[in-house]
């Protein structure tokens, strides 16, 4: 176990009192540090709601892509004689397609692309 003098003690409370008194301050602490939405929250079950907007703030994790949007682009795609793949979906869907997670997507791509 570690020991921690007042002076160090004293230095990381008014640190992070300095960093809680503004939600501008905090967010730039967190951009810095890249500390995401998954660090701020990871050991929490219960988030406060003044925390909570710093929190939604860091949150760097992307929708899931549905179905539907992948199919419609899919088309959009062979109508406009661009080539289809997990690359282009990700450009144009702004989201990155993991094929691993998403075998239903590969399917889509492998049926246009024939």
């Amino acid at each position: 176990m570690y020991y921690l003098g007042a002076k160090v003690k004293y230095l990381i409370y008014s640190n992070a009192e300095y960093l809680l008194q503004s939600r501008k301050r905090m967010k730039q602490f967190c951009q810095a540090n890249h500390l995401g939405k998954g660090l701020l929250t990871h050991s929490m079950s219960y988030i406060p709601f003044w925390f909570s907007h710093i929190v939604t703030d860091n949150d760097n994790s992307s929708y899931s892509v549905s179905l539907k949007e992948v199919q419609s682009l899919v088309s959009y795609l062979v109508c406009n004689h661009i080539p289809v793949n997990l690359k282009t979906l990700s450009r144009y869907l702004h989201s990155t397609i993991d094929s691993r997670k998403r075998p239903d997507v590969l399917k889509i791509i492998h049926f246009f692309k024939k």
